[in-house]
């Protein structure tokens, strides 16, 4: 940055290179060095932890006939499984509106109250 004696900008002085050969010198001596393995890919991966959030819930609501709980108790369970970090995963707050039969605008709704967001 080039500046007058007030310490205001006048200008800038640029250099541009053209860094082609350098690139292709480190890509060069790149090659000389062992490459890193990459790791494997677990095509099961996201279907695992989609079961293990399943079996969450389930365990949650296991003895429960979700038909007949109160809009308090329904809170209840949702601000327990807030407190599991549940609604932290891909996909639980659908899981969990159909495991109790509402829909997911109404989980975020107890989700909203149970963080005290209402």
């Amino acid at each position: 940055m080039i500046r007058d004696d007030d310490g205001r900008l006048l200008g800038a002085l640029c250099i541009n290179i053209d860094m082609t050969r350098t690139q292709q010198q480190l890509d060069y001596l790149k090659s000389f060095m062992p490459q890193p393995r990459p790791e494997p890919v677990r095509e099961n991966q996201g279907q695992r932890v989609e079961k293990m959030v399943l079996a969450l819930i389930d365990n949650i609501l296991a003895g429960v006939d979700v038909t007949t709980l109160s809009r308090e108790e329904r809170i209840e369970k949702i601000r327990f499984m807030d407190t599991r970090g549940i609604f932290q995963l891909k996909g639980s707050i659908d899981q969990v509106a159909e495991r109790l039969g509402v829909n997911r605008v109404t989980i975020y709704s107890y989700l909203d109250e149970v963080r005290g967001k209402r």
